[in-house]
């Protein structure tokens, strides 16, 4: 036998106003239990329990939200190097650097008396 439940929905739109709803679901007995349980178990109302329910169900179902990276802007001109190089060139410079030969001179023996 399915439990009939009137359930009270309410949302708080502090941009537009608070607004409840009165709705009677039927959901299985089985279901109202575990949900009832959770409510005692968590210290909430059955209402609560059910609310939050659907937020995190309907949320999960909404597509994400596209976010649109800011690149920053740079002006100026390229160096008279990669002018003409195109970007082979530029690539070729970033992954691959010259590379840079440092000379170490070996340490001086300390001289004997």
């Amino acid at each position: 036998m399915a439990a009939h439940i009137c359930v009270i929905l309410a949302w708080d739109k502090q941009t537009t106003a608070t607004a409840t709803m009165k709705t009677t679901l039927e959901i299985s007995d089985n279901l109202f239990r575990r949900a009832k349980k959770l409510a005692d178990r968590e210290g909430k109302t059955f209402r609560a329990i059910i609310e939050e329910s659907l937020v995190t169900r309907l949320e999960a179902r909404e597509p994400a939200v596209a976010y649109t990276l800011q690149l920053p802007s740079v002006t100026g001109e390229l160096s008279a190097e990669f002018a003409n190089g195109g970007w082979d060139k530029i690539r070729d410079e970033v992954l691959y650097p010259p590379t840079v030969a440092v000379a170490v001179a070996a340490p001086k023996k300390p001289r004997r008396k």
